[in-house]
């Protein structure tokens, strides 16, 4: 038997475990720095890294989770106190953890439109020195949202070039009907367990929640047009962190470069965050770093009107 202590839980799952609505669960997926469990749909993530901290997820103290007897499928119980895997005996404690709150986070000095687009120049720089494009990066930086334009494309990004154009006129033009359309054309497009094209959606999705309220741009139809019918689309994971992010929920990561770029921060803290984020995945910080870029420029190059 393995014991191990909670060291942080996201306020929404410690809630909804304490109410009894979460009481037994599966084990979706088990890697180096993450087990995903599985319960009506949704996925609950034991991490061992608060940097990766994000909506339902849990911070233990053990740095080598591939290692414990746990395998996909294991029955998972949840009570108060504890988690308990049923097959290998591993046992989580909760009682002395600390919760995070991932709402979004709207008290900040705003900064100027000025300001905002100068910091946007300093991010696509660094996005392009220092962020893995072999994902939707590519494609960024090969469409007039950038200025920079000299990426090699590979089939991957060949293919989906054409469906990411569209997508940014779509919101160029707050085309609801467009923008819900080519969504279910991109969205679950690469790789891995979130996909290319969905970190790149979850970047822009929750960048649109923070410019909304900034600007008062009453954005909400347009921002549900991006989520309304994604059920399914994607993987398991992948829909959970674009259903949070509709929310206005996500990774401490990413709440950190949206609240970087918007509020009275000079240009240095953008970079320190940005390099954080860029650190995330294989290719996932740069997706949704681009994700945020490009809903940014899209909102704040038109001066903050839709």
């Amino acid at each position: 038997m393995v014991i191990m202590d909670a060291k942080r839980i996201c306020s929404d799952l410690k809630r909804q475990i304490e109410d009894g609505h979460i009481k037994r669960a599966n084990v979706h997926s088990v890697f180096n720095r993450a087990i995903n469990l599985m319960y009506n749909h949704k996925i609950i993530s034991i991490l061992n890294d608060e940097e990766m901290m994000g909506p339902m997820t849990i911070v233990v103290d053990n740095k080598k989770l591939k290692e414990l007897h746990i395998r996909q499928n294991d029955e998972v119980r949840f009570n108060e106190e504890k988690i308990n895997f049923s097959n290998s005996e591993e046992v989580i404690f909760l009682q002395n953890c600390e919760p995070f709150n991932l709402s979004p986070n709207f008290s900040y000095t705003k900064d100027s439109v000025k300001n905002i687009l100068s910091k946007l120049d300093t991010m696509e720089d660094t996005l392009y020195k220092l962020g893995n494009l072999d994902g939707i990066g590519s494609c960024i930086f090969n469409t007039s949202i950038c200025k920079r334009k000299d990426r090699v494309l590979d089939e991957y990004s060949k293919f989906i070039l054409p469906r990411i154009k569209i997508f940014l006129d779509a919101c160029r033009d707050v085309d609801i009907q467009r923008i819900s359309r080519i969504t279910n054309q991109i969205i679950g497009f690469g790789p891995g367990l979130t996909p290319s094209t969905d970190d790149f959606l979850l970047g822009v999705i929750i960048s649109f929640i923070y410019l909304d309220k900034h600007f008062d741009l009453k954005m909400e139809r347009f921002n549900r047009a991006l989520v309304e019918d994604i059920e399914n689309k994607t993987t398991l994971l992948s829909e959970n962190l674009l259903y949070w992010a509709a929310k206005g929920k996500v990774g401490l990561p990413i709440k950190n470069v949206i609240l970087s770029i918007l509020s009275k921060n000079n240009e240095a803290k953008l970079k320190d965050n940005l390099k954080n984020l860029l650190k995330v995945g294989g290719t996932s910080g740069t997706d949704i770093s681009c994700g945020i870029y490009v809903a940014f420029k899209i909102i704040v190059e038109n001066g903050g009107v839709l």
